[in-house]
Order: C-alpha cells, then sequence, then structure tokens
C-alpha cells in the first residue's frame, strides 16, 4: 500500500499475470482507466468457469483491503485443500545449457534496446563516438544533473555483465 509491498500486492500480480495468460494481451489492454475497472473476460481465449473469474477478479481488486489477504485464501475458494496438493519434485536438466559469451558492443546494443522499449524514445546512434557526443550534449542542456533512473540502471548492468565499472 502507498508503494510498500503487501502479500496482497503479490496476490495482485499473480492475478495480473493469469489475466495476461488467458487472454494473450497485455494487461494493460485489459484494464479499462476511464472506468477502474477490468475488462478481461471478454479478451478471453479459452473460457474459464465463474468461480475461476471471480477468484482472479479478487485478487485483481484495486482496494488491497478487498484482495485476498494469504493464499491459503485464493486456494479455499479454488477448493483446494493444502494437504492434497501434491509435492512439488524439482528434477535438475537433463543436459546443461550451452554458455552464451556476448561481445561488449552486443551487450550494449541490447541495453539500448531495452531503454528504448522502456522509454518509448527512438534508438541512440549506434557510433560510439556519436553515443558520447548525443550524451554530454544531454547532461550539457540538462545543468549537467544526474543521469535518468534507467541510464544509471542501465549503467549498473553494463557494469556487471562486462565489466568496466
Amino acid at each position: 500500500m502507498r508503494g510498500k509491498a503487501i502479500f496482497a500486492s503479490d496476490i495482485y500480480s499473480l492475478g495480473v499475470t493469469c489475466i495476461n495468460m488467458l487472454t494473450e494481451r497485455s494487461p494493460f489492454d485489459a484494464y479499462d482507466s476511464h472506468n477502474a475497472a477490468w475488462i478481461w473476460g471478454k479478451y478471453v481465449k479459452t473460457p474459464v468457469s465463474k468461480e475461476l473469474s471471480r477468484v482472479i477478479d479478487k485478487m485483481v481488486e484495486t482496494i488491497p483491503s478487498y484482495r485476498y489477504q494469504t493464499v491459503d485464501e485464493v486456494l479455499k475458494d479454488l477448493n483446494f485443500q493444502q494437504s492434497f496438493i501434491p509435492p512439488t519434485i524439482i528434477t535438475p536438466p537433463s543436459s546443461q545449457l550451452p554458455v552464451v559469451v556476448k561481445t561488449s558492443s552486443q551487450i550494449e546494443s541490447e541495453l539500448q534496446e531495452m531503454k528504448t522499449q522502456f522509454t518509448g524514445s527512438k534508438p541512440q546512434p549506434q557510433n560510439p563516438i556519436e553515443q558520447e557526443l548525443k550524451e554530454l550534449k544531454t547532461q550539457v542542456n540538462s545543468g549537467g544533473k544526474v543521469q535518468s533512473e534507467i541510464d544509471k540502471e542501465l549503467a549498473e548492468l553494463k557494469a556487471k555483465f562486462i565489466g568496466n565499472g
């Protein structure tokens, strides 16, 4: 609540994930912001029961106190008894996945693409000199202020994976 995660936040996230999986659409398309209501039901690809629909609706209630507060509450409404849920057996993969080594420029390119997707801005020039000039221009135009949060996170990721930072 008010920016703090609570158990009901995780349940909300799970409900939104269910909506995404059932509709095969972005959850943003399944929410009517003008009426502050979820309209996911009309986008469902495979019909679901009214009971399941009610459970998901309660999981994504806007007001946290109206949401399920625990997973036990969700399971109870889904008619599950925890004692009847079989234990999950995790088996290690039979073969190890190949390690993919990427060059610094490949990682830089992927990070830039991620930034473009998240911010909706146009891709930055790929020429490193043009890139640096653009960054300097941005810093000068902003009075030398600190980088945006996204730029900071991208720099941290780059330093972590490339080791230059």
